[in-house]
This record gives C-alpha cells, sequence and structure tokens, in this order.
C-alpha cells in the first residue's frame, strides 16, 4: 500500500498509509495530514488514489506545492517522488504505482457530476464510428457540362463533427 513519509529538515515526523481515495494535507486540523506551519494553507493539497496509483492537486495554496523541485497544480506521483509543502517534505513510497508516463496519455478522471456528460460524448462517438463504418451512396450533385448538358457528381464528404472526442471512453 502507498504512504507519505512526512518530514522536516530530514527528521521524519510522520508516516501516513494512502488507505483512502481522498486525503487533504493542510493547516487546518481537520486534514488528514495535518502540517503545523504558517506556510502552509489551511486545505493546501489533495491526494486521490485510484487502485495503485495516487495523483497529488494543489488546492490553491498561497504558497503552492512542489514535487520534485517543480512547482505543480496537478501531478501522477511516482515512487520515490518528494512532495515540498513549505519547508515540509513528504516522500511518496509506492512500488506498485505507474512510472510510465504514456499510461497516463490514455486514463480520463472524471469530476463527480460530470460523467453523464462524457456518457453522452462516448456514445456519440460510438455512433459517429459506427455512421462512418457503415457503407454510404455519395450524394449527386448536378453540375453543368459542357453544351448544357449536366452530368452527376458525387457530393464532397461531410467533415467529422467539431468537438467530437478522437478516443474512446469505456465505462464500467
Amino acid at each position: 500500500m502507498a504512504k507519505l513519509v512526512l518530514s522536516l529538515n530530514g527528521v521524519v515526523q510522520g508516516e501516513y498509509e494512502l488507505n483512502q481515495e481522498r486525503i487533504t494535507i493542510g493547516r487546518k486540523p481537520e486534514n488528514e495530514i495535518p502540517i503545523d506551519n504558517l506556510a502552509v494553507s489551511g486545505k493546501h493539497a489533495l491526494i486521490i488514489t485510484i487502485l495503485d496509483d495516487s495523483f497529488l492537486e494543489d488546492l490553491g495554496s498561497t504558497n503552492g506545492t512542489y514535487v520534485n523541485g517543480k512547482l505543480i497544480k496537478k501531478h501522477a506521483l511516482k515512487d520515490g517522488d518528494v512532495i515540498a509543502i513549505g519547508k515540509h517534505e513528504l516522500k511518496y513510497l509506492n512500488e506498485l504505482a505507474t512510472n510510465d508516463d504514456d499510461e497516463f496519455e490514455k486514463t480520463m478522471i472524471i469530476k463527480p457530476g460530470s460523467a453523464s456528460a462524457a456518457v453522452a460524448a462516448a456514445k456519440a462517438a460510438e455512433a459517429a464510428g459506427a455512421a462512418a463504418a457503415a457503407p454510404v451512396r455519395p450524394a449527386m450533385t448536378p453540375t453543368p457540362a459542357a453544351g448544357g448538358m449536366a452530368k452527376a457528381m458525387p457530393a464532397a464528404p461531410a467533415a467529422a463533427p467539431a468537438g467530437m472526442p478522437l478516443g474512446r471512453l469505456t465505462v464500467l
């Protein structure tokens, strides 16, 4: 199971197992990981754990959240990542975490309440894909020919609808 090791100036302050889907970090005592330091915002950051992977999100903190020295807003955590909040450090330990960034390119995180829009988009994409796969007789457009005669020409194919997703979403 994944865990965070909290330290200040190299001295371990505590260890926290990531045994809940959502864990907050901040100065207020109601956070699952409280850090009593004025450089830390009341609700500073959030860790979301899904299966073996954890994701860190800064909650609009005043002084920012850093992972391995880089300021982040959202970050997929990897084993050994060091999260800096104020002068405190949290080391993320999880040997089962996905270490390949390419895996996350195919992942869609859906915020609560937006699942119905994602399902609708997936169904529309599937319907569009089925329509594209079906044989279609081209529409004929009359075109004036030499000598005043008209002949039928295939119409230009319709463009794909704007805003349609390029990938497939599987709803479990």
